[in-house]
C-alpha cells in the first residue's frame, strides 16, 4: 500500500483563466484507456480453456488483457486532451494536409519545417511533414522529478502519433508542446477530448548497471514458484500498485507562488 507520506504532488496549471474554464483538464490515463482494450476479452473465446502450441505443450488461453506489464503502461500517469474538434482533409489538387478547427480556438495546430526530422526513420504509413500540438497546460513536478511526454500508450489506433520526449517539469515553467505525425492516409474529425499525450513523472536518479549471474540459485527458485500458477503470475508474484489520482486545486491559489502542488495525490490502482 501507498502511504499519504509517500505522495508525490503534480500540478497542471493552466496558462490563464479562460484556458482553465474551457479547456479540457488532464484526466488519469486509468480512466481513458482504448476502445480496443475495453472491448477485449480476458481468455480467447470468452473463457479459459486449455490449448496446444502443436509441439505437444499445452496451456491456458489468457489474451494480453492479462499482461499487467501492458496495462501498467496504459495506465501509468495523465493525458493532456484535444481542446477542441479538429477536422482533417486531402487536398485534391496538391494532395496536401488541410487542417481547420474552430475560430475560437488559436494555434491549436502549428507546422513544422520538414528539414528538422530530415533523417528521422518515420513509420511506414506516417507523412514526412511534422506539425506540433499546442498545449496551454504547465505541468510542474517536485524538485528532483522529471516527465516522459509520449503517445498515449496502446492507443495506435488514432491517426496521429505523437513522439516522445523526457522534460525536466522542475525547472521548466512553461507548457510543452507535442510534435506529431499524422497518418497519411487520414482525413476527418479528431474530436474534442482526444488524448494527444500521456505524461508520467518519474524521479531523476544516478543509475548505474552491472552484469553478473546468477549464483546463488534463485533463479531458478522463483520460476519453480512461478510455474506452479496457471492464472495472473506476474500479477500475483511480482506486480506492485502504482497510484494516480486526480484532485482540484483549492480555488484562488496559484501553485506557482503557494507552494502548493495538490494535483496527484495517491489512490487506488486497479
Amino acid at each position: 500500500m501507498f502511504s499519504r507520506s509517500a505522495s508525490v504532488h503534480v500540478s497542471f496549471i493552466a496558462t490563464d483563466k479562460l484556458t482553465y474554464e474551457n479547456w479540457p483538464k488532464p484526466v488519469l490515463a486509468s480512466e481513458n484507456k482504448p476502445p480496443w482494450w475495453e472491448k477485449m476479452q480476458q481468455y480467447v473465446g470468452g473463457r479459459p480453456a486449455i490449448i496446444s502450441d502443436g509441439s505437444g505443450r499445452t496451456g491456458l488461453n489468457p489474451t494480453m488483457k492479462q499482461c499487467m506489464p501492458i496495462h501498467d503502461v496504459m495506465t501509468a500517469g495523465y493525458h493532456i486532451l484535444l481542446p477542441c474538434d479538429v477536422f482533417i482533409d486531402i487536398n485534391p489538387v496538391n494532395g496536401q494536409k488541410q487542417i481547420v478547427w474552430g475560430e475560437s480556438m488559436s494555434g491549436v495546430i502549428m507546422g513544422h519545417n520538414p528539414d528538422q526530422i530530415e533523417g528521422y526513420p518515420l513509420s511506414e504509413g506516417f507523412e514526412p511533414h511534422p506539425y506540433k500540438w499546442n498545449n496551454a497546460w504547465i505541468v510542474r513536478t517536485p524538485p528532483g522529478w522529471s516527465c516522459i511526454f509520449q503517445h498515449p500508450a496502446h492507443h495506435d489506433h488514432l491517426p496521429f502519433r505523437s513522439l516522445p520526449a523526457i522534460v525536466d517539469t522542475d525547472k521548466l515553467e512553461m507548457p510543452v508542446l507535442f510534435p506529431f505525425l499524422l497518418k497519411q492516409s487520414f482525413s476527418g474529425s479528431i474530436p474534442r477530448g482526444t488524448p494527444i499525450a500521456q505524461v508520467i513523472p518519474f524521479k531523476r536518479a544516478d543509475v548505474k548497471a552491472t552484469y553478473s549471474w546468477d549464483a546463488d540459485g534463485s533463479f531458478a527458485t522463483k520460476k519453480h514458484a512461478f510455474y506452479q500458477t496457471l492464472i495472473q503470475k506476474y500479477k500475483k508474484f511480482f506486480r506492485q500498485p502504482k497510484p494516480y489520482s486526480i484532485e482540484e486545486a483549492p480555488p484562488g491559489k496559484c501553485p506557482f507562488h503557494s507552494g502548493d502542488t495538490s494535483i496527484g495525490n495517491p489512490g487506488k490502482s486497479d
